[in-house]
């Protein structure tokens, strides 16, 4: 993006009028906010894989109140469950209350750092504002960014001052805090992107070495103390969130499927091609203004730039190959901030040279356009979560009869557990059945995908001991999909090795709800688990 006014005044020139530009970027935003709408309703089945599941994470910081229990923390992203949970802060509050909570922030988060962003960049004309606003939160949608990723960036971008070495310091200590309590991959975020600042807006001072090194020393310092900062609060949190340690490291054991980086049935762009198509525009102005005013620049701003962007990038693409991952760019988000901060710091005259003069490239048309369509074109071309029609008469049919079901497997004092729709205890939905908090389905899954042994052996040892009368569960897999064909099979197939025979060998349906979509499994008679009695 370059400086607005100086595109404005281009594109009028060719009769395009700002008010056309703003009734573009409204509409946009207009279509992207329906696609929320169908999201707040009162059904009482998760809508889509795991999206009741986050309501239920978040209701376990109300343990005692909602479930008379002492439950353990989410075994990841703290500050997720930790942000869904504000509904919870009003008792009874009805399922569609927590929809349109999820839905707003999942909505604004976006927009909210272009605002905060549009704050740092002094852009004072309100309608300008407002369409930098709007394109900024289109832009950042294309990931997208996540919305408890987004206070971390609202964070350094309020409040980092790279001239002010103990303020910056200050915020990336919290900031890098908070990331610690959600994603291990998030931790050096804080510290890049002060860095980032830093290496845009102050010039080396000197060419001597020493003073390189002294130039070098503030980012050094705020990347090294907010990362082992934020190590600090993951630790601290795993070994007082009263899980067994081992459940925390599976990003580090989990299946690599290096085919998502490029087109595949479960992402047919595959993810190097779709970051690419949707960073290209931003990518090229900066790589054009940092060749253009190379002679003006140290090179040691530009290499550290650059190193900074690879980076990044680099770490979401190797985040994005975890198997149960690389469906969308929303890994490749710390990318897409640290590019679009590295653009508009150069567009709105926050780079100077290293003679102290603002630094500013001027794009060609055909660049400025694909800048602001490219977001403008994700977002008109993405169509939501595709929900079916919602038959709520046929599901509160089906609520009845699984309600019927658990109560009668649960009349002699037997569990049953509920490993999907476990927010229907949450709510009240299924009523009298005590909360069996062990093997949630985020957390059976991630185990089954980062082949977490001594999981997996308790989980059988469990199963073939038919300790609960009943178990609520999407459908198991029941035959192996071809990698090359067919969407998410390397999910399907995993799971259909290493899970479905634990289950079924003990297990047996007793029927389908939700039109297959739900299963109800019941302890067989006889059965033929082979455990070690180790």
């Amino acid at each position: 993006m370059i400086a607005v006014e100086e595109m404005m005044d281009k594109l009028k020139s060719r009769r395009i009028e700002l008010p056309a530009l703003a009734i573009l970027l409204g509409a946009a935003v207009l279509y992207h906010l329906s696609t929320y709408i169908p999201h707040v309703t009162n059904y009482p089945f998760s809508l889509w894989w795991s999206e009741t599941t986050r309501f239920y994470l978040g209701s376990t910081f109300f343990d005692q109140r909602i479930y008379g229990q002492d439950l353990p923390w989410v075994f990841r992203d703290l500050t997720r469950y930790l942000i869904q949970a504000v509904p919870f802060l009003i008792e009874d509050n009805p399922l569609w209350v927590h929809r349109l909570w999820q839905a707003g922030l999942r909505f604004l988060s976006g927009y909210l750092v272009g605002f905060v962003l549009s704050r740092r960049l002094k852009i004072s004309r309100p309608l300008l504002a407002g369409m930098f606003t709007a394109w900024t939160g289109l832009y950042l949608f294309q990931g997208p960014l996540f919305y408890n990723l987004a206070p971390i960036v609202i964070l350094v971008l309020w409040l980092v001052d790279p001239k002010r070495f103990w303020r910056t310091i200050l915020v990336i200590s919290v900031a890098s805090v908070y990331a610690g309590l959600s994603r291990i991959n998030w931790v050096p975020m804080a510290g890049l992107l002060a860095a980032l600042l830093y290496f845009l807006e102050i010039p080396v001072g000197g060419k001597k070495p020493r003073e390189v090194l002294i130039y070098l020393v503030p980012p050094a310092v705020w990347t090294a103390a907010g990362s082992l900062l934020g190590l600090a609060a993951l630790q601290l949190w795993q070994l007082n969130s009263g899980n067994p340690p081992e459940i925390f490291h599976s990003s580090f054991t989990s299946y690599l499927l290096y085919k998502r980086l490029f087109p595949n049935p479960s992402y047919p762009l595959g993810i190097v091609l779709a970051t690419l198509i949707v960073s290209a525009p931003l990518l090229i102005y900066l790589l054009r203004s940092l060749h253009a005013w190379r002679k003006k620049w140290h090179i040691v701003r530009v290499a550290a730039i650059v190193t900074i962007l690879l980076l990044l990038g680099a770490g979401g693409l190797l985040v994005s190959i975890k198997i149960g991952g690389g469906t969308n760019l929303h890994n490749m988000d710390v990318f897409l901030v640290a590019l679009l901060l590295a653009a508009v710091e150069l567009t709105f005259g926050r780079v100077v040279d290293e003679q102290g003069e603002v630094t500013r490239a001027v794009a060609p048309l055909w660049l400025r356009a694909l800048i602001i369509l490219v977001p403008v074109g994700f977002v008109f071309t993405f169509t939501g979560r595709n929900l079916t029609p919602l038959d709520i008469t046929r599901a509160q049919e089906d609520l009845v009869t699984l309600q019927a079901y658990v109560s009668e497997a649960a009349a002699g004092g037997d569990d049953v557990l509920f490993v999907s729709q476990r927010h229907l205890l949450t709510f009240g939905l299924i009523k009298d059945i005590p909360l069996v908090h062990a093997h949630e389905k985020l957390l059976l899954q991630e185990m089954v995908m980062s082949k977490n042994t001594a999981y997996l052996e308790d989980f059988a040892r469990e199963m073939a001991a038919q300790q609960y009368a009943m178990i609520v569960i999407d459908p198991l897999p029941e035959y192996w999909k071809n990698p090359d064909k067919e969407p998410l099979a390397m999910e399907n197939n995993v799971v259909n090795r290493n899970l479905v025979p634990l289950i079924l060998c003990a297990y047996q349906e007793k029927d389908m709800l939700l039109d297959g979509g739900l299963q109800i499994l019941v302890p067989k008679e006889e059965p033929t688990c082979q455990i070690s009695e180790e």
